[in-house]
């Protein structure tokens, strides 16, 4: 090789230090192919980021849809607490006039009061998912 024949050669030789065409080529040769080391280095990088962004979306949709089950399951149990409040109220032992007067004393109250629950839970429940389903569907 050049270089070696380079630091072995004698002084005198003059053609010894004249011959680094063959060196230069070997350069070149390592440059070119560190340039396209460096080429598929870059290529590389850029999937990696594509990659990257497109695994944040996924993760972006996939918290967005569990943050609209979660807004639907809070509207639901704020529905079973409004429905709990009217029971705690009735079961307080109260003398209401609504179980205490004659004129209502025919045993159907509390079933009426239980039908009024339910039915103001049920619509509730249904307006808020009304008002939230084209909501949901929308952004998919």
């Amino acid at each position: 090789m050049y270089l070696t024949r380079l630091h072995f050669a004698s002084p005198t030789e003059a053609g010894a230090k004249e011959e680094h065409e063959e060196a230069e080529c070997l350069l070149e040769s390592y440059l070119q192919e560190i340039g396209s080391v460096l080429g598929a280095v870059e290529v590389l990088e850029y999937n990696i980021e594509s990659t990257e962004k497109f695994v944040s979306f996924r993760l972006d949709s996939a918290r967005n849809r569990l943050l609209k089950v979660d807004v639907l399951a809070t509207t639901t149990a704020a529905i079973f607490a409004l429905g709990s409040f009217a029971v705690g109220v009735f079961g307080m032992n109260l003398q209401h006039p609504l179980f205490v007067d004659e004129a209502y004393s025919n045993g159907n109250s509390f079933y009426l009061a239980l039908a009024m629950v339910l039915l103001l839970m049920v619509l509730l429940f249904v307006m808020l998912f009304l008002f939230f389903s084209p909501r949901f569907h929308r952004q998919r």
